[in-house]
Order: C-alpha cells, then structure tokens, then sequence
C-alpha cells in the first residue's frame, strides 16, 4: 500500500496465520501502540484482500452508498431508524470516522462486510489484492485516523498459510 521510510525496523510479534477454505476476516485494522505497520508474506494457498488507509475507506463509503437509490439502501439497513442514523453519521466524516472505530459496530458491518455490492465496487475502484505463495503485503499502522483497514479471504480448497510481522521503528 506504501512505504515506510524508516532506516532502522525490528519485526516484532511475529505470527504464523492461516487462512481456511471458505473463511476470512471482516475489515479490519491492526493499530498497535509503538508499531508502524504489519508485513503478510503468503507462504501457500491463495488470499484475496481488501486493503486501504482509512480516510479512503471513509470515501470509498460515502461516495458508494451515496450514489445509492431508496430501495438499494433499505436492502442493506431493513430498519428505516438505522438507515437514518447510518445516513446522518455517514454525512459527516469525523462521526464515521469514530463509527469506524466502535468494535460493536453493526452499521457499518452491513455496509462493508456483507455487502457484495460494495465489494465490487471496491475492485473497480482499485483496492484488491491477490496474494499468491512469495507474495508481500504492507499495511501501515501509523494510528487509528491514519491506517490501512483490510480484509482477507481465502480463494480455492487449500489453506492459506501466511506470515505475519509487526514493525518497529
């Protein structure tokens, strides 16, 4: 997604991760206190992600669930009160910039992760990746306003094994 500048890094918290058939994660980030970022190294199977820094994220929202008619929306939020809290909060970048960062989020759960349509929209617009076995991964984790929110799954019958690494300055 980028690149750190820093001359000196440590790899820290170093994770063997695997990904099951069928399986993934929803969006998510990966901020920790000290680190800047997380490396993925995919060692077998093969992983789709969806990886952007946050304030993207923020905007690919907006501008998707915008562009939306009536009927498109009340099939994501069946509740006409949610779909007017979700519509206000989505109106005004710092309010969902928090709602992001609520872990019971469920609004923005039904917006993002279980959404085909936004996930589409999201490989149109760019923010896919494919990771196959050697391939590298850098999701900066600078703080919670400032990092990349990603997702993974795991495409065909084999499990993904990856590794992990946190990086220090």
């Amino acid at each position: 997604l980028t690149t750190l500048h820093e001359k000196n890094i440590s790899y820290v918290e170093r994770i063997i991760y695997f990904n099951a058939p069928n399986g993934g994660a929803q969006f998510h980030h990966d901020v920790e206190r000290g680190h800047l970022g997380v490396v993925y190294a995919q060692v077998t199977g093969i992983t789709f992600w969806f990886a952007l820094p946050k304030q993207e994220l923020i905007k690919e929202m907006q501008v998707y669930f915008g562009g939306l008619d009536q009927e498109q929306k009340k099939s994501i939020f069946k509740d006409s009160d949610e779909l007017k809290s979700f519509e206000t909060t989505l109106a005004n970048t710092e309010a969902l910039n928090e709602l992001l960062d609520d872990r019971n989020n469920y609004q923005t759960e039904k917006c993002i992760d279980h959404n085909s349509d936004f996930f589409k929209y999201l490989v149109k617009k760019g923010h896919a990746y494919l990771l196959e076995p050697g391939d590298v991964l850098l999701l900066p984790q600078k703080d919670l306003k400032d990092c990349a929110w990603h997702t993974v799954f795991t495409l065909g019958e084999e499990i993904g094994e990856g590794l992990s690494f946190a990086i220090r300055s």
